[in-house]
Formats: structure tokens, sequence, C-alpha cells
């Protein structure tokens, strides 16, 4: 995380030195296979940033033409990190706020914190 902090007020503050006067917004994941970190980031705090979604723990199922995230057995859990929502329910998945990073561990827990540069 630390790094990725870094490369976010890095990328924010060349935008100050060279004078331009633009929000900058990132979404990105990096995984190492056991581990997701995902991020919300806006320069500009003011700014709309882009959307980021991640759904609650479940087997992904369609019920009634929609797609659902239903809770089945641990084993077959997941969870979805993603740009768009996918569900059209709230329950099923949450918005990221911005300026804030998505931790899964490998036990499929998720936690938010936010950024700071």
């Amino acid at each position: 995380m630390p790094l990725l902090r870094e490369l976010l007020g890095e990328l924010t503050e060349l935008l100050d030195e060279h004078g331009i006067d633009l929000s900058f917004t990132m979404n990105g994941l990096l995984t190492d296979g056991e581990w997701i970190v995902a991020n919300c980031y806006i320069s500009d705090e003011g700014g709309e940033a882009n959307t980021l979604y991640n759904s609650v723990r479940g087997t992904f199922d369609f019920v009634d033409g929609k797609c659902r995230i239903l809770p089945k057995k641990p084993e077959n859990d997941y969870l979805l990190v993603g740009s768009e929502k996918l569900m059209d329910t709230k329950k099923d998945g949450h918005s990221v706020p911005a300026n804030h990073l998505v931790l899964v561990e490998s036990d499929l827990s998720i936690n938010s914190l936010p950024i700071t540069l």
C-alpha cells in the first residue's frame, strides 16, 4: 500500500508542478493471487471520482433475470471488485468512496481504508 500511495502522491504533485489544473482520477487493482488492493482516487477532493464497487461474499447466480450474489457454502465463496455495478440491489454490492483503498485478504475479508498522501 505505501507504494500505491506514493505513486498517487507523485502523480498529483507532477500536475501541480507543471501548473496543470485538472483533476487526476485513477482506479487500479493489484493482486498477488491471494490479496487484492483496489483503489478509487481523485486528486481534487471536490471533484467526482470514477466509480468502484465491491460485492459481498457469496456465489454469483442469475435469479429472475437479474445477476445476484447469493450466500452459499464457504468453499464456493467469492466476491467481485469492479468499476461498474453488476447487480441492481444494494445488498449485493457496495460503492467504494473516493480516495479509499479496498483490501481483500486471502480469506475474502474486506476492509476499506482512506488514502492519505
